[in-house]
């Protein structure tokens, strides 16, 4: 192994959704190892998100335990993933098609994480030999216009102003914590609080997942006649919902004070 490789770390985790949290442990602790832009971190955590969620929800057909192998190092400027298992044959690089909708009733909810992983990684490699599917993620490590602090996993916090209820959103939406976030928002609308409005100030990441989730809401919303809004979007995560095609689908503030005016 060559000088511009010995740094590599692996993980073995289980088929279950539980363990990305190990995942995204482990791949923090290895920037924070070895001083990685946190733009690389981010990127590459929710790709893997994306994958290894896919592959524990589709891609066995039962529910024995399996074991997913993946190892991180660095070789020439790249932070890299590869990712081993014994799941159904599955090219991640056939992303679909953005499809054709006008509104968040008729936008299809699935389809997007493919869409982030193919753009978010500067190269995608794929083979499928001797029963294993073997994929390799390369993620850049010069640093983007724009730098992001690392957050916790996810926090929501709830602030009533007059008839709107703001959410606040800390950390990481991926396939771990979207369920919680789903049922925070879906639950507002619930209970009669029809006018909403998620501050994404501190959001360091959304996956499909946490997409997923705010188009449900959307839907409620609509069904509810009430309103849903976001504010103080940062780049990064407005990247990836243009990568995803969703700006239309959502009113979006630049910021807290004029969402609120606009919502009131």
């Amino acid at each position: 192994m060559n000088d511009a490789r010995h740094s590599e770390a692996a993980l073995r985790i289980g088929n279950t959704i539980s363990e990305l949290t190990r995942v995204v442990d482990f791949v923090e602790a290895f920037g924070r190892r070895h001083a990685l832009p946190v733009h690389a971190i981010n990127n590459l955590n929710l790709c893997l998100d994306e994958l290894l969620g896919n592959t524990i929800s589709y891609g066995y057909d039962g529910p024995d335990p399996r074991v997913i192998s993946l190892t991180l190092s660095l070789d020439a400027g790249y932070l890299i993933a590869e990712i081993e298992d014994d799941a159904r044959p599955f090219d991640p690089r056939r992303a679909p098609p953005l499809p054709a909708a006008r509104d968040a009733a008729s936008r299809p909810i699935g389809g997007l994480g493919l869409r982030f992983v193919n753009a978010l990684m500067e190269v995608i490699d794929y083979r499928f030999s001797d029963g294993y599917n073997r994929t390799t993620l390369k993620q850049s490590l010069q640093p983007p216009a724009a730098v992001r602090t690392r957050g916790p996993m996810v926090t929501i916090a709830e602030e009533q102003k007059g008839e709107i209820t703001v959410v606040d959103i800390n950390g990481r939406v991926d396939s771990h914590t979207a369920k919680s976030f789903e049922e925070k928002l879906t639950g507002l609308f619930r209970s009669g609080r029809n006018r909403v409005m998620v501050d994404l100030k501190h959001l360091v990441y959304i996956s499909s997942a946490g997409c997923r989730a705010l188009l449900v809401a959307s839907r409620l919303a609509q069904k509810s006649d009430g309103r849903l809004a976001l504010c103080n979007m940062t780049a990064d995560v407005m990247r990836v919902f243009e990568l995803g095609g969703l700006t239309d689908f959502f009113a979006i503030y630049p910021s807290r004070e004029e969402g609120l005016a606009k919502l009131a």
